[in-house]
């Protein structure tokens, strides 16, 4: 009796082996499972602007984790197509942490609301949020004339035979979304008559009708506005005539001395 049960084991062996032998490559690999998903993601929670002075604007986004455990993910700022920054985060367990970015490009409007897009890679009702950035800003102006560095033998020689501008100056402004007012004199230097005018060349700019002939030798005050929207840099005002024109280069340098930065993530 013993011997047939014997060979029942061994054939059993043996047949078990086989099929071990035919699997191609042997028993497949085990593979760990994936990581449960998070099942409450992280959020954005708040911003801080910091002071405003110039340069780069800086922020401190507050990220908050609900989940039981430790998230790692990405918050990346864009604005428009532009992408500002990309900064690693990692939130503690039932906790929160601050993650600071800036933006290079600075202040571009003083007067209006700076919007940026704000996204956690880790998705979620709350992972997504609009930062906007109201400005109150202290304005100023400084007035660059190139050609007062010049010798006034040299200056006068180069306006003569020309239409060229004297006594260039801001007469009003700048005001949040009210007229920038350019004021001159419009001086014919040049041997015809000729029809003048003036031209505001900046981040706004505007072109006056052309007046009245002036005869040579002949003066005329004259003002220019635009709308000062809120974008800071350099505004040049340039003499317009059918006569050659001679252009001192004079502008008016407008920035932000400071801002005051309301933060709010909505």
């Amino acid at each position: 009796m013993r011997r047939p049960i014997l060979i029942l084991f061994v054939g059993l062996g043996l047949a078990l082996a086989a099929s071990v032998q035919a699997a191609p490559g042997g028993a497949a690999p085990t593979t760990p499972p994936p990581p449960p998903p998070t099942g409450n993601p992280p959020i954005l929670a708040g911003v801080k602007a910091g002071a405003y002075a110039g340069g780069a604007l800086s922020y401190e986004v507050r990220v908050s984790n609900p989940a039981g455990r430790p998230v790692s993910t990405t918050m990346v700022v864009t604005q428009g197509p532009r992408r500002v920054a990309s900064v690693p985060v990692t939130v503690p367990a039932n906790g929160a942490t601050t993650v600071a970015f800036q933006d290079d490009a600075g202040l571009q409007n003083v007067c209006h609301v700076t919007t940026h897009r704000i996204t956690l890679e880790t998705g979620g009702a709350g992972g997504t949020r609009w930062l906007r950035t109201t400005p109150t800003c202290a304005l100023k102006v400084k007035a660059v004339d190139p050609s007062a560095l010049l010798p006034p033998d040299t200056r006068a020689a180069q306006r003569a035979n020309h239409v060229y501008l004297a006594g260039e100056s801001v007469a009003a402004g700048p005001t949040c979304d009210a007229p920038l007012t350019f004021a001159a004199t419009v001086h014919n230097a040049s041997t015809v008559w000729a029809k003048t005018g003036l031209v505001i060349d900046g981040p706004a700019s505007a072109t006056g009708p052309i007046g009245t002939e002036m005869k040579p030798g002949w003066s005329s005050p004259r003002t220019l506005s635009v709308t000062f929207d809120g974008r800071v840099g350099d505004y040049h005002l340039r003499a317009a005539a059918d006569a050659p024109v001679y252009d001192s280069g004079w502008h008016a340098t407008i920035s932000a001395a400071s801002c005051e930065l309301d933060a709010k993530l909505d």
